[in-house]
């Protein structure tokens, strides 16, 4: 998580009345002017009470990222892996100027 993320954190952990709820957080963060995805990785968080601003971003820390955005779950990452697979699988390309020869060729 980038320095800038983590001042907005900050700056928002100042105003947050604890101790608070996830949604508490989330209307919190609506609130707020914080990034989309600071926003997300809030909705991501489990649901239970938080008692501190320590406490907080221990939690939230903890959400993993992938350049500055929530990861997703794990079923949408395999759902993903697979796409990704089968892009892999197929050249669209090379699929593309093959049809293109076979074409020239009965002219």
């Amino acid at each position: 998580m980038d320095r800038s993320i983590i001042n907005h954190l900050d700056d928002f952990f100042e105003n947050v009345p604890f101790p608070i709820d996830r949604d508490g957080l989330v209307q919190e963060s609506l609130d707020f002017p914080l990034p989309d995805n600071v926003r997300e990785a809030i909705a991501l968080l489990p649901e239970k009470e938080y008692h501190s601003p320590g406490e907080l971003r221990e939690e939230l820390l903890g959400v993993p990222f992938d350049d500055g955005t929530p990861k997703k779950s794990e079923d949408e990452m395999e759902l993903e892996e697979v796409d990704d697979k089968m892009d892999s699988l197929v050249n669209l390309d090379e699929f593309t100027q093959m049809g293109d020869e076979e074409n020239q060729e009965s002219f």
